[in-house]
């Protein structure tokens, strides 16, 4: 299992890399989708449709 104390961590490497702008998209996109088929409920609250 994942440690979140690892996100920072993540993310300034992310971030530091050429492509920080279009890698952050890419993994928001995808925690998006994930969060959506797992907890839909949820996903309404914390991702509110645009329609």
């Amino acid at each position: 299992m994942f440690n979140h104390g690892q996100l920072p961590v993540l993310q300034n490497r992310l971030f530091r890399s050429r492509q920080s702008a279009a890698s952050m998209h890419l993994v928001n996109y995808d925690l998006r989708i994930e969060v959506r088929i797992l907890m839909p409920e949820l996903t309404e609250r914390v991702f509110p449709s645009p329609d």
